[in-house]
């Protein structure tokens, strides 16, 4: 079996609609390469089922193509065959960029706007192994949230993403402003009292929401997640957050906590429980518990990455 894998290189792609736009995206993909096997997505998890039989039937290389969504579904299905294998199964993941925000192929620096660079980091060799992380029983490599973020997520519907791109979600959070939100508190073990805030986002790496470098310093591969609170969120506190970002730096409001953790809770303070969110995806409600998944995920690297953030594209274009 591993013989006949190795001459094959199964691309995982979700075509979004039945367009002509989503079969001329299949074809150039199959265009990088005489060994491309697509998998075309027809409906929710069906990334996660073939993504996990690829991973079972011992393919060293599987290729998410698509959005954040995608890939997270496609680690899913990585991860579920690893824990069936007790940790003998280890396929690359490669990442071809084709979502709205592509948060994770921005961290790694993965090229988004050119698909056949972003094909030639996957056939370079070079991999790392970056943390995985579990909320619950729901696997994810960049990013979490509780609270805000998770229920903008949940609103913003595909056709906004297909019209307005990255700022359909903004257009879903101004209609929110005002709306009251359930209170958080997390609780990180070794510490004496709980966190409590409005809504929390949590990072595996420095970015969130695309190009916007929330957690300063942090990385994927030193075995903690990256905890920012909001104490409250409100037009302020959102504008300090704003020129940290901007800067590449930790926001200085008292109304805001960062923290880093191996492993945490978070749950509702009352009746109404909080939305939450994985990888841009929403998953369900709290309570939460955030936890190592186990072994690292292996991830198709460039040697020499692209300006992931705000700052490094802005330092890029001043340099130049």
């Amino acid at each position: 079996m591993a013989e006949l894998t190795q001459s094959r290189i199964p691309v995982i792609l979700n075509p979004k609609a039945r367009s002509e736009a989503a079969r001329s995206t299949a074809e150039q993909v199959a265009g990088f390469s005489c060994q491309v096997e697509i998998h075309e997505t027809g409906a929710p998890l069906d990334a996660k089922r073939i993504a996990r039989e690829l991973a079972e039937a011992d393919f060293p290389l599987i290729v998410a193509a698509g959005g954040d969504g995608t890939i997270n579904e496609v680690v899913s299905g990585i991860t579920a065959a690893q824990q069936a294998s007790h940790g003998e199964i280890q396929p690359t993941l490669g990442v071809l960029p084709f979502g709205t925000m592509n948060v994770f192929a921005r961290e790694l620096g993965i090229p988004r706007n050119d698909p056949p660079a972003a094909w030639a980091v996957i056939q370079s060799g070079l991999t790392a192994e970056i943390d995985l992380w579990l909320a619950n029983d729901t696997p994810f490599i960049q990013m979490a949230g509780v609270g805000l973020d998770a229920e903008i997520i949940r609103q913003t519907t595909w056709k906004s993403k297909k019209f307005f791109g990255p700022f359909s979600y903004l257009l879903t959070g101004l209609r929110m402003v005002g709306q009251a939100r359930p209170k958080l508190r997390i609780e990180i073990p070794g510490h004496d009292e709980p966190l409590n805030g409005s809504t929390v986002v949590i990072g595996n790496g420095c970015l969130y929401g695309g190009s916007l470098p929330f957690f300063p310093g942090a990385s994927n591969r030193d075995g903690r997640l990256d905890i920012l609170l909001f104490r409250e969120l409100n037009t302020w506190v959102l504008l300090q957050l704003g020129l940290a970002v901007a800067s590449n730096e930790r926001c200085r409001s008292r109304r805001v906590v960062y923290e880093r953790a191996e492993e945490f809770t978070v749950t509702s303070v009352g009746a109404s429980e909080a939305p939450f969110e994985v990888d841009g995806e929403y998953v369900g409600q709290t309570p939460i518990s955030f936890r190592k998944a186990g072994r690292p995920l292996r991830v198709a690297v460039p040697a020499d990455p692209a300006p992931r953030s705000l700052p490094e594209l802005a330092e890029q274009h001043f340099s130049s």
